[in-house]
């Protein structure tokens, strides 16, 4: 990656870690909602973007009640798992990100079943369902992020 990537990766990872941090009490435990999660279509525009989601889940996790391997190793590599499929499926971004949302849905709901003890399944559905609609919803919102950057003179969709 170039430098001008490495930058926007960086900015997507403060980004996400500042937004989740804003709603730290809903963005953890055994119902999350997190709004950073808009931010997970920019996965279709590139792969530098799937870096920066990776790194700001991280940093986002290091605020989480249930810090550990599964939140600072798994987690974020389920996110950048999950990215890198949605990018692979960017032809089609509704497919895409419905099935980002499904993953997130199936890696956060093994989590909280294995460090909480919740039923799986009940976790998984109720994570994807938060998921979808922000995911279906950031597909607009991040596009008009990267529009409304470039007539800002900043470049952020290259």
């Amino acid at each position: 990656m170039s430098r001008r990537d490495w930058t926007r990766a960086a900015l997507v990872a403060a980004l996400y870690a500042v937004v989740t941090w804003a709603i730290a009490p809903w963005a953890f435990g055994i119902l999350q909602f997190r709004a950073s999660e808009l931010l997970k279509p920019l996965a279709l525009r590139g792969r530098k973007y799937i870096a920066g989601l990776t790194a700001g889940l991280f940093l986002a996790n290091l605020a989480s009640p249930q810090i550990g391997v599964w939140e600072l190793l798994l987690m974020p590599l389920a996110c950048y798992l999950g990215g890198e499929l949605a990018y692979r499926l960017r032809a089609m971004p509704w497919l895409a990100v419905t099935v980002y949302a499904a993953w997130v849905g199936v890696s956060v709901g093994a989590m909280l079943h294995w460090v909480v003890g919740l039923p799986w399944l009940v976790s998984a559905a109720s994570v994807f369902a938060a998921e979808l609609p922000l995911m279906l919803v950031g597909v607009k919102v991040t596009d008009y992020l990267l529009r409304s950057t470039q007539a800002g003179g900043i470049d952020l969709a290259a």
